[in-house]
Order: C-alpha cells, then sequence, then structure tokens
C-alpha cells in the first residue's frame, strides 16, 4: 500500500532553543490508514501535525503528504487536507450548523449542499439537536464537537485532528 505521508530525518528547532522539539524522526504512514500519534506533552506530536499540514516550516529534513513536499507544494496539499487544531475554539455568536455550513463554503461548496452535508453530520456527532443553538450557551464538550464537525464535513482526504477528544466525556469519545 503506497504511504500518503513520509516524514524522513525531520528536525524543528523553535527559535533561540537549544533542544529540537522535533529530533531526527522518521515517518511513514500508508494510504487508508487511520493513525495515531501518542507521547507524553512536549514530544512534538503538534509539531510534526503543524509541519504536515503547511503550517510550520521544519529545520532540516522533509515531509510530504500525498507525495507532495510541504514547503514546495504546500498550496494543493491544503487543498486536499482539513485540520482541527487543539487551541481552536469556535465563534461564540454561530450556533453549530452555521459553523459547519461556513466551513464548507469556505471550500468551495453551495449553500444547498452545505446545509445538507452540515445536518448529516451533525446528527452523526449528536449535535443536531443544538444545532441552532449559539456556542457560547453550549458545554465546551458540545463546542469540540463543532470543531470536529467542521473538519469532518469537509470531506478532505486526510483529517488532521490535534487532541480532538480533549474536553469530551466518554460517550463523546467514543462517538468521533
Amino acid at each position: 500500500m503506497p504511504s500518503i505521508i513520509e516524514a524522513s530525518s525531520l528536525v524543528k528547532y523553535y527559535r533561540n532553543e537549544k533542544i529540537p522539539a522535533v529530533d531526527d524522526r522518521n515517518l511513514t504512514v500508508a494510504e487508508g490508514k487511520l493513525f495515531t500519534l501518542l507521547g507524553r506533552n512536549g514530544a512534538g506530536k503538534t509539531t510534526f501535525l503543524r509541519i504536515a499540514t503547511t503550517q510550520l516550516q521544519q529545520s532540516s529534513g522533509s515531509v510530504s503528504v500525498f507525495g507532495l513536499d510541504v514547503l514546495r507544494d504546500a498550496k494543493e496539499i491544503r487543498r486536499r487536507i482539513a485540520v482541527a487544531p487543539q487551541e481552536a475554539k469556535p465563534l461564540w455568536s454561530l450556533n453549530p450548523r452555521d459553523h459547519v455550513v461556513l466551513a464548507l463554503m469556505m471550500r468551495g461548496e453551495s449553500y444547498s449542499v452545505s446545509s445538507a452535508k452540515a445536518d448529516f453530520i451533525l446528527g452523526k456527532l449528536d449535535l443536531f439537536e443544538f444545532r441552532r443553538v449559539h456556542s457560547e450557551d453550549l458545554s465546551g464538550g458540545l463546542r469540540q464537537r463543532i470543531l470536529i464537525a467542521m473538519t469532518i464535513a469537509c470531506g478532505a482526504d486526510i483529517l488532521f485532528l490535534d487532541e480532538p477528544t480533549i474536553g469530551l466525556d466518554p460517550l463523546g469519545r467514543r462517538k468521533v
């Protein structure tokens, strides 16, 4: 099976740091696989994700996604991925449905297609009954599910979810 993500001799130093956030890592992820990076806090998981999603430049080594180099082909990679960063927060004045519809329309979907997809995804993540409630009135776990719904709804070739179940109850974690 061909690889969809490859990292070779990957190193990342942050400015003025003596110890690398990622130190000489090699990684291959096969196409069609669910892949999880596990490690302690500070192990470089988020740094790797940010490099693979073209948000951060590595210090040395190489990373490719779909066989495309993250530095040279960032625009093409971004068209084919969706990301839920761990530090993201939904907009307080929007409801879950608005968030998902907006995410899909920003990716070029029509309003009618976006609306239908939003309702479907919100149902799958047990958010449908909250679809019209402003996110400021929702629990932290429900707000986290909004971010996951936005990412999943995009139907991207690869979903990068950075700590997607943080703040979710055990049933919500299982659902995700």
